[in-house]
């Protein structure tokens, strides 16, 4: 009875550690899997910069129809900024001084569309925060 008693432990023993085995190797695929992911979306991620001339650091941005955009607009100026695509519906977005924001949507057509501040950020410049993005079949 006592070595019946000895075995039923061992096999208990056993189970648990075959089971964290398995636990161990399933999270780890997981957090694989979840890091690539992250890191896929930082590597789509475009960075456009408001600058403290009132302009963008990009004049023309290029992306392919049907592949998810991704643009972090950063406000390194010292006013607040905006920004919005018109064409494609996409809402403004205010984005105050030292702050940013991301925007993100999926283009259904090829074309060229404006981007712009949409807040009157300087007298003089505000009309040269503009740009194209392109969208390529």
């Amino acid at each position: 009875m006592v070595k019946s008693k000895e075995r039923k432990m061992r096999k208990f023993g056993e189970s648990i550690a075959v089971i964290l085995v398995i636990l161990t190797i399933g999270g780890t695929i997981w957090a694989i899997f979840a890091y690539d992911a992250s890191l896929a979306k930082k590597r789509n991620t475009l960075d456009l910069e408001a600058h403290p001339i009132s302009t963008w650091s990009k004049k023309e941005i290029r992306v392919k129809r049907g592949e998810l955009v991704r643009i972090r607009v950063i406000n390194k100026d010292c006013v607040t900024h905006g920004f919005a695509i018109p064409e494609l519906d996409i809402e403004e977005r205010i984005i105050r001084a030292g702050h940013n924001e991301i925007v993100e949507f999926t283009p259904k057509y090829a074309g060229e569309y404006t981007y712009l501040c949409v807040v009157q950020c300087d007298r003089e410049q505000h009309e040269f925060m503009t740009g194209k993005l392109i969208v390529e079949k």
